[in-house]
C-alpha cells in the first residue's frame, strides 16, 4: 500500500523530472542509491533522502567529483558555496527527499492493539515465509536473531518501523529505476545507522523481499538485475565508511528538509547553509523532489513539497535571529563587566 501510493503521488507530480533525468543517460545500466537520514533529533520532520547517480564512471572519479564540490557534510559546514550550489542541482543526478511525522501506525491492527504484539507477529510471519521459500542460511539467521530480540518487553518497535520504511523507499525507487530503464545492476548504498546495522544488516533482506513484490506487483520486470548493498569495512577492526562521498548530497538535502520548519516557514537560527539550500538549492529545481507522508490510525496519505523561493521572509527572519544573538551577547558583556 505505502509504495502503491508513493508511485502514485510520484507518477502525479514528479515523473517526467525523473524520466529527463534518466533520458540524459541514455546508455547506463547501472545505477547507485545513495542514502542518508535525518531523524529522532529534534527537528520538525524525520527524513529520508536517497540520491540516485549513475554508475558511468569509476569510483576515484566519483569521489574526487564529490569531494570537490562538497568537501564537508552538513554537520561540518557553515556555509554552502556557489560551486555547490551548482552541484546539488547539476541534472546529472537525482534527488528524493521523504519526510514523515506524527505517530507512524505501521504496528497498528484497529483500537485497543498493542505495536510490540503486532510487530512480533509481522515477524514471525516473516521468518515462516523465508524458511517456505528457502532463503539463505544467513538471511534466516539474522530474522531469527530479530524474532528473538523482539520478545524483549523493551524491544524498540519504533526502530523497527524505522528499518520498515527504509526497506521500501529502496524497494521502491528500485522498481521506479526499473521501470523506466533495464538496469543490470542497482546498487544500495546508505549511511550507516541504527537502521542499518541493526540485526548485522536485515534491513537489506526486508528491502530485496519488497524489491522482487514491488517488480511482481506493478509488472516490472528486473529478473536481470542484481542488488547489492555496501556496508562499513570492518576488515580492519575499525569500521570505515568507504563510500561516505556517495551520501553526501543526501546528507545536505536529509538535514535541510527536516530542519525546515514548513508550517512557519523557519530554519535553525543563524545556520547560513540551510538558508543557501533553501533559498538556492530545493526551490524550483529539477533534479529534487520532496514527499510527505502522513500515517496514522487514521490511514496514509502522500503528497509532495514544492519550495518556493521567498528570499525576504527567509532573511527577515534570519537577520531577526541574527539580531537578538547579538543583542544577547552586548548584554552578557555589558552585565559579566
Amino acid at each position: 500500500m505505502v509504495a502503491k501510493l508513493f508511485l502514485e503521488c510520484f507518477d502525479g507530480s514528479a515523473i517526467e523530472l525523473f524520466r529527463r533525468f534518466i533520458a540524459r543517460h541514455p546508455d547506463v545500466r547501472k545505477w547507485i542509491i545513495a542514502a542518508d537520514f535525518s531523524q529522532h533529533n529534534d527537528r520538525p520532520f524525520d527524513c529520508f533522502a536517497f540520491t540516485v547517480i549513475p554508475y558511468d564512471a569509476w569510483p576515484a572519479e566519483i569521489e574526487r567529483d564529490v569531494k570537490e564540490a562538497l568537501p564537508k557534510d552538513l554537520k561540518k559546514s557553515k556555509d554552502l558555496d556557489d560551486e555547490a550550489i551548482e552541484w546539488l542541482r547539476d541534472p546529472r543526478r537525482f534527488h528524493v527527499a521523504i519526510t514523515v511525522n506524527g505517530r507512524l501506525a505501521i504496528f497498528w491492527n484497529g483500537p485497543g492493539s498493542v505495536p510490540l504484539t503486532i510487530a512480533r507477529e509481522y515477524i514471525a510471519i516473516t521468518l515462516a515465509n523465508a524458511v517456505q521459500a528457502g532463503a539463505a542460511d544467513e538471511t534466516i539467521a539474522r530474522i531469527k536473531k530479530l524474532k528473538q530480540d523482539a520478545q524483549a518487553n523493551g524491544f524498540n518497535v519504533g526502530l523497527l518501523a524505522d528499518i520498515w520504511l527504509l526497506a521500501i523507499w529502496f524497494a521502491v525507487l528500485t522498481v521506479l529505476i526499473g521501470r523506466e530503464r533495464l538496469a543490470e545492476v542497482i546498487g544500495w548504498f546508505p549511511d550507516r545507522d541504527k537502521m542499518t546495522n541493526y540485526c548485522d544488516h536485515v534491513w537489506y533482506d526486508f528491502a530485496l523481499w519488497n524489491a522482487q513484490l514491488f517488480a511482481e506487483t506493478f509488472s516490472v520486470d528486473m529478473r536481470r538485475t542484481r542488488c547489492p548493498a555496501g556496508a562499513p569495512d570492518r576488515s580492519s577492526g575499525k569500521e570505515r565508511m568507504w563510500f561516505d562521498y556517495m551520501i553526501r548530497a543526501a546528507d545536505w538535502i536529509a538535514g535541510t528538509v527536516a530542519a525546515w520548519d514548513r508550517k512557519r516557514n523557519r530554519i535553525p537560527g543563524d545556520q547560513r547553509k540551510y538558508l543557501r539550500m533553501l533559498e538556492n538549492v530545493i526551490p524550483s529545481a529539477d533534479n529534487i523532489v520532496v514527499l510527505h507522508l502522513d500515517m496514522n490510525e487514521a490511514g496514509m496519505q502522500f503528497r509532495r513539497i514544492v519550495a518556493a523561493r521567498k528570499n525576504w521572509l527567509l532573511r527577515t527572519i534570519n537577520d531577526f535571529m541574527n539580531a537578538m544573538r547579538r543583542l544577547a551577547h552586548i548584554v552578557r558583556t555589558w552585565f559579566g563587566n
